[in-house]
């Protein structure tokens, strides 16, 4: 049998969604009265409908399977590449900026040309057939999207171990590519790729420069490293994984005349620093890591405040590519801010008996549950004012992992529920006015399930406990390790709370003995049937276990330790 696992660390929202899952089983099982360690099967993936989430989107188009000749003459004709051209130069041109806009228009020009011999170098056509792929994304053709991609990556094949500029920003256009299409463990993969391949062409070195002459060569190569590094550390937080490149690895500066970008690498160096002080380590003080954190927002502060985002200022742009630019920026920093500040919801969440009089807890708190909503009020008054069908899907991400503390919020605060309801209802509005297909029509699903089961549980209704097989209070169940021998086996999300071994510090979803559970959507206005089905309808292709870090175990509860 494969033994496949997927891991998610302590600063991936996934880990997050656990305690959010734990905390509904706990009240849960207080309501019925239960005084028992509890065990739930294996369907909490499929409560919270974050199969495809945690696994990610299959893919809609068999490798290799279309010709590139087809592609162009049935599938898209000049119109239509020109249109997916454009959505590029609108929304990923600012963070993907390997060419510049005309120098895009002459490679369309030399995809299409009739002439017997097109100078279209090889490297040159995969990496614009990655830049129309990622352009569709901006459109409901997602089939021919996934097509484009699975061409591109066919052709790709040939180069593979080539240690180039061109393999390097082309493992970028995949990283991106996979990350709007909600694949984020191959984006992982693919930034990690890339970043192999940089050291080994010394990219990141000014000897690496040094049979350059050419000033457009040079700024490539900067533009493209920093590029990378951008993208690396913010893969690494949002999967809770480890780093492969630091910005002490980049010997080289900035680019020139690359505004967006920079603003990007500069918040990439707050979250190295964050995760390496937050989620690097267990902190023996809540209160000590709560100093660090303040410091580490001050830092953010006032990068942000310089640059115009994240603050009072008055949001400004030019042209509809400033705008996904200063989206993109604002949506960075929000979540940086909140995942800075999500250990404290966990830590106070832990408190026994109501609310704790420690005010730089109630603040630290705060600070995750404002910028949570102050993400999905800025997204949604921007969206108001720009063509949203250019917004990238990935920013769906962005408005799930708000919504994410908003409910947590909200379970432990049910008296804040009426004003929180407001910003989710916010963001399903924003989710329901972007690109009506995957991966953000199962974000929608997903935060519509999440906020059911959340008001269930509230209102202490039964229909947590009746629709939803989640537990067995009184059933023991065997170790996760023994599950091999044993296919009757019921599978464990969480470990028994109250072991005290060293496997308590991890929770398992097991995938093994899945056996899929049309449970109910919720109704959803402006949501299609046919993504709707793609959403009940789980694939069996998802065949891996998952383990996402036990954030309860992770970070230290106890306020007062350090008083000592």
């Amino acid at each position: 049998m494969d033994n496949s696992q997927l891991f998610y660390g302590p600063s991936s929202n996934f880990a997050f969604l656990q305690q959010l899952h734990r905390s509904i089983l706990l009240r849960s099982q207080q309501s019925h009265g239960y005084s028992q360690d509890f065990h739930e099967s294996g369907r909490g993936l499929d409560m919270f409908m974050q199969r495809n989430v945690f696994f990610g989107v299959p893919l809609r188009a068999e490798p290799g399977n279309t010709p590139l000749s087809d592609i162009q003459s049935q599938m898209m004709p000049k119109t239509l590449a020109t249109a997916f051209l454009d959505n590029f130069k609108t929304s990923s041109l600012h963070i993907l900026p390997f060419f510049n806009a005309g120098a895009l228009d002459e490679l369309l020009d030399c995809l299409y040309s009739t002439q017997p011999d097109p100078p279209l170098q090889p490297h040159r056509r995969v990496l614009f057939l990655m830049v129309l792929a990622i352009g569709a994304l901006s459109s409901t053709w997602t089939e021919l999207a996934d097509i484009l991609f699975s061409q591109a990556k066919q052709e790709a094949i040939t180069s593979e171990d080539s240690v180039t500029l061109s393999a390097i920003q082309f493992s970028i256009l995949v990283t991106d590519y996979q990350l709007n299409m909600g694949r984020p463990n191959s984006a992982y993969l693919h930034v990690g790729h890339a970043c192999r391949k940089a050291f080994a062409l010394g990219l990141n070195t000014a000897s690496g420069s040094a049979l350059l002459h050419e000033e457009e060569e040079l700024e490539e190569r900067r533009t493209t490293l920093w590029c990378l590094y951008f993208y690396e550390q913010w893969v690494a937080l949002t999967v809770g994984r480890k780093s492969m490149m630091r910005e002490a690895d980049v010997l080289l500066p900035y680019p020139e005349k690359q505004t967006s970008l920079v603003n990007l690498c500069r918040s990439a160096s707050i979250i190295e620093e964050a995760v390496e002080a937050i989620y690097s380590r267990k902190s023996e003080s809540l209160r000590n890591l709560y100093t660090t954190t303040q410091g580490i927002y001050r830092k953010l502060r006032q990068h942000t405040d310089i640059e115009g985002f994240g603050s009072a200022t008055v949001v400004q742009y030019n042209s509809p590519s400033e705008a996904m630019s200063t989206l993109m920026l604002h949506n960075i920093y929000f979540h940086v801010v909140h995942t800075m500040f999500r250990p404290f919801l966990v830590a106070e969440s832990a408190i026994q008996g109501g609310e704790t009089a420690e005010l730089w807890l109630r603040q630290a708190c705060r600070n995750a549950t404002d910028a949570a909503a102050d993400s999905i009020a800025f997204v949604s008054s921007m969206f108001h004012n720009i063509d949203v069908s250019k917004v990238r899907r990935y920013d769906a991400f962005c408005i799930e992992a708000s919504c994410s503390i908003l409910l947590h919020d909200s379970l432990r605060h049910p008296s804040k529920h009426p004003n929180n309801l407001v910003y989710i209802r916010m963001a399903l509005d924003c989710l329901r006015a972007m690109t009506d297909d995957e991966p953000i029509t199962n974000v929608a699903h997903s935060i519509e399930r999440i906020l059911s089961v959340v008001e269930q549980t509230i209102s202490g209704k039964d229909e947590i406990s009746t629709s939803t097989p989640l537990f067995e209070a009184s059933m023991p169940v065997p170790p996760h390790h023994q599950q091999h021998n044993n296919t009757h086996q019921r599978n464990i999300l969480f470990p028994s709370l109250g072991q005290s071994s060293s496997r308590e510090d991890f929770i398992f979803l097991s995938n093994r003995q899945f056996q899929a559970t049309n449970y109910p959507l919720p109704e959803s206005q402006g949501t299609s049937e046919v993504a709707a089905g793609r959403v009940a309808n789980l694939d069996s292709r998802l065949n891996f276990d998952v383990l996402a870090t036990d954030l309860s175990t992770y970070f230290p509860l106890d306020i007062y330790m350090d008083q000592n």
